[in-house]
């Protein structure tokens, strides 16, 4: 048993095509049968082989937080291992382990996994170093070289392509990493704890070069980095690998950010439309229900401090007017960072209220050294498109309260991303909401 982990887990050993073959058929079937045990006992739904093999089909969204939690937290072990292999079974057949970049790829990492099971094993030589004479040894250099890589594929990525996908968050992290593994590495082995800090290095330096570059502000980098740490720990010591055998870095390294351009373009093509997210929170309300609804439908301003989350720039509520009254009448649920346009749709007193989302204003207000950031996804990523309070009178003087919003968000993964937009959908629920609560019961006392 300790063989197989170290097999597994490990970077050392040999990977030839049995092993890789036997071990690849034997994981892909036990992680299915994971998903498929965890989907159907949280949402009670069938996970098909399409959802497993092509993550952009699967729609994560839809499923609930602690399952999306489940199946994030049990993929990771999987994706270590076949990265892992991956690089190794390439050495092993006399390619660079750079290759394994394309395990991360849907549907492309099929083939890539069919081409070397296939691919026969050579002799190579281990441990080739080239004179250190020839090669930067200072980790700094190499972090910052592998910041600036980082920064030109974000600008490309958001700027050009206006796409937030898994080539941005898990490739470009992936390809930090190798850079500043490769470079620490390259002419005089360093041991692996070296080489994991050089490359944590890189992450900081990358997300000073986004804030200096005014390419997305403090709150965003923050969310993101935990995320971009395990890809780029991987590239890192595959990076580490390479510089060890002597291989080249550009020719794949080119190769790769070629591959992640083009699919980063293509990436709203083919994929199935946005599903919505429905987020519902409620409250108790020591008043009626008729007491309750005019504070529901506009609310005075709230005068509460915000939480520490939106005193850091995320946009949180702080009025509401109505323009008119009944269906066809305009809500205006005013934010710091602007205005929520709502038409009514359904008007139902005391009881349902519903609108649609004509308009919004910024996520947030990024903490940055410049007023304005070009970060596309602060207006093109979350978009609120619909929302209700239902109010249910259980007694004479106590409602209960729901509010729903549904929403959709174009980013990946999504099982990360969509966890903290329900977070903070809630958050902004229950700042609506408790207002509503003071509001209420003062006027009903």
């Amino acid at each position: 048993m300790r063989d197989l982990l170290r097999l597994w887990f490990g970077f050392t050993l040999r990977v030839d095509r049995r092993r890789y073959l036997a071990s690849g058929v034997g994981l892909m079937a036990l992680k299915y049968g994971l998903e498929v045990a965890l989907v159907y006992a949280g949402a009670q739904r069938l996970w098909t082989p399409l959802s497993f093999f092509n993550p952009l089909l699967a729609r994560f969204e839809t499923l609930p937080p602690l399952l999306m939690v489940a199946l994030v937290a049990s993929s990771l072990p999987f994706a270590w291992v076949g990265a892992s292999m991956t690089a190794r079974r390439s050495v092993d057949a006399g390619m660079s382990p750079l290759l394994s970049l394309l395990f991360f790829l849907p549907v492309i990492n099929l083939a890539i996994i069919l081409f070397l099971a296939l691919a026969p094993s050579r002799e190579v030589d281990a441990d080739l170093v080239e004179s250190p004479a020839q090669q930067p040894r200072s980790g700094i250099r190499a972090a910052l070289l592998s910041a600036a890589v980082t920064v030109v594929l974000v600008a490309l990525s958001t700027l050009s392509f206006n796409s937030y996908s898994m080539g941005l968050f898990l490739g470009t992290p992936f390809v930090t990493g190798a850079v500043a593994g490769w470079m620490f590495n390259r002419g005089r082995a360093r041991d692996v704890s070296s080489t994991i800090g050089v490359m944590t290095l890189a992450l900081l330096f990358s997300a000073g070069g986004l804030l200096v570059s005014a390419l997305d502000g403090v709150i965003c980098i923050g969310m993101a980095l935990p995320l971009a740490w395990v890809p780029a720990l991987l590239g890192a010591l595959l990076g580490r690998q390479a510089a060890r055998r002597g291989l080249g870095l550009a020719g794949p390294l080119t190769a790769w950010a070629v591959l992640l351009t083009g699919l980063t373009a293509l990436s709203g093509f083919g994929t199935p439309p946005l599903t919505e997210t429905r987020v519902t929170s409620s409250i108790t309300i020591e008043a009626s229900a008729e007491e309750t609804w005019s504070k529901v439908v506009a609310f005075t301003e709230i005068t509460e401090a915000p939480g520490w989350l939106f005193r850091a720039g995320v946009a949180y509520p702080v009025r509401a007017r109505l323009l008119g009254e009944g269906v066809g009448s305009v809500r205006r649920c005013e934010f710091s960072t602007g205005a929520f346009v709502e038409p009514i749709t359904v008007w139902s007193p005391p009881t349902h209220l519903a609108f649609d989302v004509r308009e919004q204003p910024p996520t947030m207000t990024e903490l940055s050294f410049y007023e304005h950031v070009l970060a596309p996804h602060l207006t093109s990523t979350f978009r609120s498109r619909r929302g209700e309070f239902r109010l249910y009178p259980e007694g004479p003087r106590r409602t209960r309260v729901e509010g729903t919003t549904w929403f959709t968000l174009d980013m990946e993964p999504a099982p990360y991303w969509h966890l903290m937009a329900r977070g903070l959908v809630h958050a902004i629920h229950l700042r609506v909401l408790e207002h509503i609560k003071r509001d209420a019961e003062g006027a009903a006392s």
